[in-house]
């Protein structure tokens, strides 16, 4: 989870965005038993949890990850460049 959102959140930077953008996000978790990690990783990184929607017990797009996120963002246009 820490990977996943060190990544995100570069990702978003790169867009001109940061996690106040983040509007919903979907978390997949494969074990249930992970969910206390996960909340304490996401609050340290001041992720916006209450925009989260949690499926646990799932399976993760790869075998070898434990979680995956789906977000949706809403970033401000950067002069000369649109994002949507």
């Amino acid at each position: 989870m820490t990977f996943t959102i060190e990544a995100l959140s570069a990702i978003l930077r790169g867009a001109g965005g940061d996690f106040t953008s983040v509007v919903q996000a979907i978390i997949y978790l494969k074990r249930s038993r992970d969910m206390d990690s996960c909340i304490r990783i996401l609050d340290e990184a001041e992720f916006p949890r209450a925009r989260a929607l949690f499926h646990m017990d799932v399976d993760i797009c790869r075998d070898d990850l434990l979680c995956e996120i789906e977000v949706t963002a809403i970033l401000r246009q950067r002069r000369g460049k649109r994002y949507e």
